[in-house]
């Protein structure tokens, strides 16, 4: 799995938007198959999502992707997505930045 360079996609997006916050979260899968009381087979999956949300005029936007070739797009579709919307009275901005942690949520590694 490719390395996803969160401070690019914060500098694209600040051209694009008055704020802009990117979350991407990453999973994996194991799953057995059983049959007459043994494992037939084992399937692992890995991947991952990449959420970017932007304010721009104080409308909120969002989009996804689970492709990182396709983060351009994604940040195109948050501007629009931004520029259809209603603008937000009373406006206060995203939080600060966060420090990035990993979350263990079930057996595994972090």
């Amino acid at each position: 799995m490719s390395e996803i360079d969160i401070e690019a996609i914060l500098r694209q997006g600040a051209k694009q938007a008055d704020e802009v916050e990117v979350y991407v979260s990453r999973y994996e899968d194991l799953s057995l198959e059983q049959r007459q009381m043994a494992v037939s087979s084992v399937f692992e999956h890995a991947g991952q999502n990449i959420y970017i949300r932007v304010v721009k005029d104080g409308r909120i936007g969002v989009s996804a992707t689970s492709d990182p070739t396709r983060i351009d797009d994604c940040m195109k579709s948050a501007v629009s997505s931004a520029n259809l919307s209603e603008k937000i009275a009373g406006w206060a901005g995203l939080p600060d930045k966060a420090d990035a942690y990993p979350v263990q949520l079930s057996g595994g590694q972090k």
